[in-house]
This record gives structure tokens, C-alpha cells and sequence, in this order.
């Protein structure tokens, strides 16, 4: 029995020899392939960043609060017809554009007042989220700026004004303590919202571009189409009569009626028999 030991053993060292390459080549085998995994997410991953960075030039940079957003023009004769409206309808305050810029909207707008001996009975005006710059086209006015405003009136969240243009808000009948500035063609001027304004006297009529900061985005968007199917020259649109509200003259509009053809006109004679 003596010399099968050794040959025992020998076979035992033979065996686990054998299960050492085994699991040997199993573990190189399980790490090739953690090896190839991780090879290809890093290979992915470094094919991915390259695409991201395309769309940013400087990644570190601050990024446009718009992104890819067109810019805005507005020709001469479109302000031009929007004063020959104004005029022609008795309208005070009219909004060509409204604008997207990414933290806000921009309005702009067009405004025509006529002759004015004395302030209109509570026609101060305030606006609680829209801030307003004048860029005075034409004309002479004398006009109050001043938060401190009395007899606050809430205006109707149904007017045209409040929806469209700047906003809810407030009129008002007097301001305390404000500040009169003489308005003339080429002045620039404006207000934040809260800020009371009010139009005391105008001498025989002042014209002005307006444009409104609206942050909070009360205001609905308007492009160029929205706002020439409202021109003056499509002549389809009219005020109705009575329905001016307040210092900025807010106007309910309705369809103009269009002739009713006369299909008798066009009724071709019976031939006799």
C-alpha cells in the first residue's frame, strides 16, 4: 500500500494544478470582458461629449436665457399706419409686437393723444408687473410720474388694456408729491411698475413709441401677421361707440359688417317655350 501514496499525491498535485489553470483562464476570461465593457462605455461616453459640446461654444460660459430666438423689425409704414388708425378710429393706445426674449416679454406699441386742457377725471394710471419706456415721436405734453397715487380704482380684469397690453393695475385720481416732466419730440422717459403716470395737459397732440418689460409674462405673444391683420389698411376692424374705459382708452372691437350681395341682380331669364 506504501508505494501508492506517492502516486496519490502526485495525482492530487496533477489535479489541483489542472483547477489552477481552470480558474485561472475563468477569471482572465471574466476580466477581458469587465475590460471590453469597460473600454466600450468609455469609448461612448467619449463619443457622446464631443456631440454636447457642439450645441454650446463656450460650455463655461453663461448661456442665452433665449435660445435661437429671431430678432424683431418694424418698418416705418406700419408705424405709420397704426397712427393713421389711431386718428381715424379715436384709439389712444395700440400693441404692434409682443415679443419673446426668454426671461420676459417685450411689447411695443404705438400711442396718439390729442389736444388736452386738463387731466381726464381719475386717469392716473399703474401697472403692478409691466414697466414701460416712451420714446416721444412727435408733439408736446406735460406729464406726472409718482408711486404715491390717491383714490386707487382697481381696473376690470375683462378690459382689453389689462389683457393684452400691461397687465392688471390700478387708476387713480390725483398723485402725491409727483414729479411733472415737459415732454417733447425726441425725449425718452420711463417707469417701473407701481409707478403712477398721468398725462395733465398736451398741447395740441403727442405721439410716442412704447415699449413694455413684462417679466412675470402676463401678456399674449404677437408677430407680424397678428398685427397686420389689425392694420389700418385691411380696414377690419372698428371701436364701438361708448365702450372707452379709462386713461388708456380701452376699445372693445368687433368685425366690421361686410355687404350682403343682392343674388337677385344675378338671376338670368327664363327663356319662353
Amino acid at each position: 500500500m506504501r508505494p501508492l501514496a506517492p502516486a496519490l499525491r502526485q495525482c492530487d498535485r496533477a489535479s489541483e494544478a489542472a483547477t489552477g489553470v481552470r480558474t485561472m483562464e475563468i477569471n482572465d476570461e471574466v476580466h477581458m470582458k469587465k475590460l471590453l465593457l469597460g473600454l466600450a462605455l468609455t469609448l461612448g461616453a467619449g463619443c457622446a461629449v464631443p456631440s454636447l459640446a457642439q450645441t454650446k461654444v463656450n460650455p463655461t460660459d453663461p448661456q442665452p436665457t433665449c435660445n435661437m430666438c429671431p430678432g424683431t423689425y418694424i418698418p416705418l409704414s406700419e408705424l405709420q399706419a397704426y397712427q393713421k388708425k389711431a386718428i381715424a378710429e379715436k384709439l389712444l393706445d395700440q400693441q404692434l409686437r409682443d415679443i419673446e426674449i426668454g426671461k420676459s416679454h417685450i411689447g411695443i406699441g404705438v400711442v396718439h393723444r390729442g389736444k388736452l386742457d386738463k387731466p381726464a377725471e381719475n386717469s392716473v394710471a399703474e401697472h403692478d408687473q409691466v414697466s414701460e419706456v416712451y420714446h416721444i415721436i412727435d408733439g408736446t405734453a406735460t406729464l406726472v410720474l409718482g408711486p404715491d397715487i390717491t383714490n386707487r380704482q382697481r381696473r376690470p380684469s375683462t378690459m382689453r388694456t389689462v389683457i393684452e397690453f400691461n397687465g392688471p393695475g390700478n387708476n387713480g385720481s390725483d398723485i402725491r408729491n409727483g414729479v411733472a416732466y415737459d415732454l417733447k419730440t425726441g425725449d425718452c422717459r420711463g417707469h417701473s411698475r407701481g409707478t403712477g403716470h398721468w398725462f395733465t395737459k398736451v398741447d395740441d397732440h403727442i405721439d410716442y413709441l412704447m415699449v413694455r418689460i413684462d417679466p412675470d409674462k402676463l401678456t399674449p405673444l404677437k408677430n407680424e401677421a397678428q398685427s397686420k391683420e389689425l392694420s389700418i389698411e385691411a380696414g377690419a376692424w372698428r371701436p364701438v361707440r361708448g365702450r372707452r374705459i379709462g386713461e388708456l382708452g380701452d376699445w372693445a372691437v368687433e368685425p366690421r359688417a361686410r355687404p350682403r350681395k343682392d343674388h337677385r341682380a344675378r338671376r338670368r331669364p327664363r327663356p319662353r317655350v
